[in-house]
């Protein structure tokens, strides 16, 4: 009986194929590759444990606006009334829930983002053409993990900087707003 090679059987050898592309290319072009742990690299970011604390505190804060919204149900005698909150209350909680996820998403995003140009950062001053996931990896490239994880650090932390610095520079405007400019200060 005669085989037949199906879809899955093409795509298996096209997967093959281009793996063997990308490892001449890379023998023979003799561009450097470096490996990163990404799974690493985002749990030691500052950032990720950042939005994973602020997620935990809007899903507290959407758990007691629920239980609120259950007390003033139980409270509602009226059925006609009664069901017309709970239509209100479940509508305003869908809402509620997509733009925790909208917002999560897109911060997410840019921390990704981040996270991807520190790795191209590093790579570049290090001469590294092409950056794999180490997880990808069987065998060969540098592992640059660390030194992604020590610039991610540094450039987390200036932005914590510029982020607390952008906060004080409104409340400095309006204290200085506050004192009339012909006011005289007090001589020392």
């Amino acid at each position: 009986m005669k085989k037949q090679l199906t879809k899955k059987h093409y795509i298996i050898i096209a997967a093959v194929v281009v793996v063997l592309l990308l490892a001449w290319c890379f023998c023979c072009c003799g561009s450097k590759v470096a490996t990163v742990n990404a799974q690493m690299i985002v749990s030691r970011s500052v950032a990720i444990r950042n939005l994973q604390h602020e997620q935990q505190l809007q899903y507290e804060e959407l758990q007691k606006w629920l239980q609120e919204s259950d007390n003033a149900l139980k409270k509602q005698t009226n059925a006609a009334k009664k069901k017309e909150m709970m239509n209100q209350f479940q509508l305003e909680l869908q809402q509620k829930q997509i733009a925790m996820q909208q917002e999560y998403a897109a911060k997410t995003q840019k921390i990704e983002d981040d996270i991807i140009a520190v790795v191209e950062k590093v790579a570049h001053r290090k001469g590294y053409k092409v950056v794999l996931d180490k997880n990808s990896v069987i065998a060969g490239g540098k592992d640059i993990t660390e030194d992604v994880i020590t610039k991610l650090e540094e450039v987390e932390a200036e932005m914590v900087k510029n982020d607390s610095a952008s906060e004080e520079a409104p409340a400095a405007e309006e204290k200085t707003a506050e004192t009339p400019e012909n006011e005289e200060t007090p001589a020392e």
